[in-house]
């Protein structure tokens, strides 16, 4: 059984060191994580969010913002969708 969900998260560098990138997810402001490199926040950011809503039933998901009012909204920054299967979520493994 799967049960992914999917949300838009801003990867940005504009307030840390060049290349750092903080990642937020307006959605689930709770959900927040970064990487060293782009890559390793890419990486990163589905595990951030799984937590959060980790044990959520489906009432309790918070309803998705639609991606191009985000990146409307971060022109700053990289927008983009991550997804996570909550049922494959291994919660040991992200802490």
């Amino acid at each position: 059984m799967t049960k992914i969900v999917e949300y838009p998260a801003i990867f940005d560098d504009t307030q840390n060191e060049p290349g750092v990138y903080s990642v937020n997810f307006p959605d689930v402001p709770d959900a927040l994580t970064y990487g060293d490199t782009l890559d390793q926040a890419i990486k990163r950011a589905p595990g951030a969010l799984g937590i959060s809503l980790y044990g959520n039933s489906d009432s309790e998901m918070p309803t998705p913002s639609d991606l191009k009012d985000v990146k409307k909204d971060n022109p700053q920054a990289i927008v983009n969708l991550v997804s996570v299967d909550l049922d494959d979520l291994d919660v040991e493994e992200i802490n």
